[in-house]
């Protein structure tokens, strides 16, 4: 009876572990959206202020905080003081569309933190994302729906797996005691 109780330790320290770190990823995956809207938000003041240092650097700071993110979830490890798992392939799919877009959107908030507010080169950035701020706020939004999806099925195969665990414990208790009154007759 010890070695079932000592696995079932195992396995529910073993599966919140795994929820932990996917519940680490949603949350990450969802300051993306934050994150993004923030980079629009930023881009609008620095064009109506271009002077305004505060803008420029909120922008700069929500800029590399995405990046940082982006590669935290794709490879893992630490963001916000939470350690994140490398992307399961059940959200692959929503990770690269979300690199590809970034991967356009990012030389433009680039173009915003250095250009002349005043030249064509920041006015088409500028114009760029506002046009394209929502798709990436899309794609954020679908990592983050990928991830919870991946967590909700993980949850859910842990609490299959403890019935499961208990329907063991309960027949070699079962077992156990037959056993016992046996040897004792």
């Amino acid at each position: 009876m010890l070695i079932v109780a000592a696995v079932n330790v195992g396995a529910v320290f073993f599966f919140m572990n795994q929820t932990d770190t996917l519940s680490n990823s949603v949350n990450t995956a969802g300051q993306q959206r934050m994150l993004s809207q923030q980079m629009a938000r930023f881009s609008a003041e620095v064009a109506t202020d271009g002077s305004n240092d505060a803008s420029r650097e909120g922008l700069r700071n929500a800029m590399e905080k995405y990046q940082s993110n982006l590669e935290t979830l794709e490879n893992g490890g630490t963001a916000n003081g939470a350690t994140l798992k490398p992307a399961p392939d059940a959200v692959q799919e929503e990770l690269d569309a979300e690199k590809q877009d970034w991967n356009e959107y990012r030389p433009k908030i680039e173009t915003i933190l250095n250009a002349d507010p005043d030249s064509e080169e920041f006015q088409n950035a500028l114009e760029y994302v506002n046009t394209n701020s929502n798709a990436l706020l899309k794609t954020s939004d679908d990592l983050t729906g990928a991830f919870a999806d991946v967590s909700s099925s993980r949850i859910a195969f842990m609490k299959q797996l403890l019935i499961g665990l208990l329907v063991v414990d309960l027949i070699v208790f079962i077992i156990s005691i037959f056993y016992a009154r046996r040897v004792l007759s």
